[in-house]
Parts: C-alpha cells; sequence; structure tokens
C-alpha cells in the first residue's frame, strides 16, 4: 500500500506513515473507477446482518 499511495503522489511517505488505516483506504477508494467500488451494496448488507443480530438479542433478553 506505501508504494501504491506514495508512487502515485497522493501522499508523501510522511504523511503516509502518520495516517490511520482508514484513511489510506479512502485515498485507493478514490483512485478506484466508481464501478469497482461495491461499497453501498456491501454496506447495505452489512447493516441488515447487524439489525437482525440485534434483534436477536433483544429477543434473547425479553426471553430471560
Amino acid at each position: 500500500m506505501h508504494r501504491l499511495v506514495v508512487s502515485t503522489k497522493l501522499a508523501s511517505a510522511a504523511e503516509f506513515w502518520t495516517m490511520a488505516p482508514g484513511q489510506v483506504w479512502w485515498l485507493i477508494e478514490d483512485m478506484m473507477p466508481k464501478a469497482a467500488i461495491k461499497r453501498p451494496q456491501e454496506m447495505q448488507e452489512v447493516f441488515k446482518m447487524v439489525k437482525q443480530s440485534k434483534a436477536k438479542e433483544k429477543a434473547a433478553q425479553n426471553v430471560e
């Protein structure tokens, strides 16, 4: 990742090492064509799974 971010001049080497992992991925995603990013669909699936899990936990608490 360092080579990708620094060689494409998205960030300097010093900036790269001070970034949080999420910031590095934001830079990489910005470089990707929009068609390659499936984030909204993936996030909807994750949100649905989390919502279902929370509902199960709440149901289990109500039973006890």
